[in-house]
């Protein structure tokens, strides 16, 4: 079955914080949210299964633990115009994992961010942002697109394709043609076009938070 259109997110998981779990099985989600109306927002056990995430302007925001396994995000992107006046700020379009996920499976393709007309500009990956703790994560990652234009001021991307400042203990899958695209850009902080790491392995990451 599928889900369409909404000017908001599909769905919010946070009531009872931490005390239900959330099964969605074979389900496709499509055209909803914005980077301040994820998709998807869990402060509760989630687990998804053949769910295929597809023209989306928002991401999975998950603040506890879940688990995604034999999923797509397809061509999802986000574009923000600051018009000469405003920051702009992007913490993954596809997932953003603040809590605990054990197992990712799934392949993200086409994802497009686009930040225009900034003033300031923080990008933490374009298609997932990990500040907490991964436990394994296997997929696909393909043509997956940051592109700056027009901005000034600081900008920073850390990470074309995937941004890792928590732990991940297990990575596997093929990178292919993620990149980070640049036109008229003042002040230009880039690293990685695929991958930028600041993190460690998800079995020493507590003791890497008491450093």
């Amino acid at each position: 079955s599928a889900y369409t259109p909404g000017i908001s997110g599909f769905l919010d998981n946070y009531n009872d914080y931490g005390e239900n779990e959330l099964i969605i099985n074979d389900l496709t989600i499509e055209g909803f949210g914005g980077v301040d109306a994820p998709t998807v927002l869990s402060g509760n056990n989630i687990t998804l299964n053949n769910v295929i995430f597809q023209n989306n302007h928002g991401r999975i925001w998950n603040d506890i633990y879940g688990n995604i396994y034999n999923s797509k995000f397809i061509n999802n992107s986000y574009i923000f115009d600051g018009e000469g006046e405003n920051d702009g700020y992007v913490y993954g379009i596809d997932i953003y994992n603040d809590g605990e996920l054990d197992t990712i499976k799934a392949d993200f393709i086409g994802t497009y961010v686009s930040m225009q007309n900034t003033t300031y500009t923080d990008v933490y990956g374009g298609a997932v942002s990990n500040e907490h703790k991964i436990e394994n994560l296997h997929g696909n990652f393909v043509g997956n697109v940051v592109e700056l234009k027009d901005t000034t001021g600081e900008a920073y991307v850390y990470g074309g394709a995937l941004y890792n400042y928590g732990g991940i203990n297990s990575l596997s899958g093929d990178f292919v043609d993620n990149h980070i695209k640049v036109e008229n850009a003042e002040d230009l902080y880039v690293y990685g076009g695929a991958v930028y790491n600041y993190g460690k392995a998800a079995e020493n990451y507590e003791q890497y938070l008491e450093q």
